[in-house]
């Protein structure tokens, strides 16, 4: 019964020294296959801000070749947006800089009593209007824009009559700043 007994924990003892070489071997199989994730995952983490220059990673397993591409096409993916984004600020600090102008010409030209004050704020009103319509415009195909990006493969539906409406309003709005003197130094 003893040597039962000895048996008994000697068999414990190496069933419990198999079950930590087996979770050993588990850890360092686990630790050795996921260790191009974490690299990945390092290498994005340690990236400059703004870096959206697509990842290299020759040395990484044929099974994280398709995350690789995914990610290099979000990548170029966010460039474009970016790109898009800063060209459309740019384009509409452009745009709204003649009607901010026209405003600032006919306020001065109200100030100087060039006009009687009446035409002064009729003309300072039309004009504000136009800069919100402009405005407005721009936002509309910023929108319409974007809707053609979500779904690049299908074209948005409402891109060719919103921008033919854009631009025949733009195209036929009469601009008349009647009794206006603009500044002879540039706004900015």
């Amino acid at each position: 019964s003893s040597s039962s007994a000895a048996s008994d924990v000697y068999k414990r003892q190496r069933q419990a020294l198999l079950v930590a070489a087996v979770a050993l071997i588990v850890i360092f199989v686990v630790q050795r296959a996921t260790q191009p994730v974490r690299q990945l995952s390092s290498d994005l983490r340690s990236r400059p801000r703004g870096d959206l220059s697509p990842l290299s990673a020759p040395a990484a397993p044929r099974e994280l070749q398709p995350l690789l591409e995914a990610i290099n096409q979000l990548m170029l993916r966010l460039r474009q947006l970016l790109s898009d984004q800063k060209r459309f600020v740019r384009d509409a600090s452009h745009q709204l800089r003649t009607p901010l102008a026209v405003l600032k010409a006919q306020l001065q030209s109200a100030q100087r009593g060039d006009v009687p004050a009446e035409q002064a704020f009729e003309e300072i009103g039309a004009t504000v209007d136009r800069a919100t319509r402009l405005a407005n415009q721009m936002l509309a195909l910023a929108k319409v824009e974007q809707l053609r990006q979500e779904d690049s493969a299908e074209p948005a539906s409402p891109a060719p009559s919103l921008l033919d409406e854009v631009v025949r309003d733009v195209a036929i709005e009469p601009v008349s700043y009647t009794h206006l003197t603009l500044p002879t130094k540039r706004i900015v």
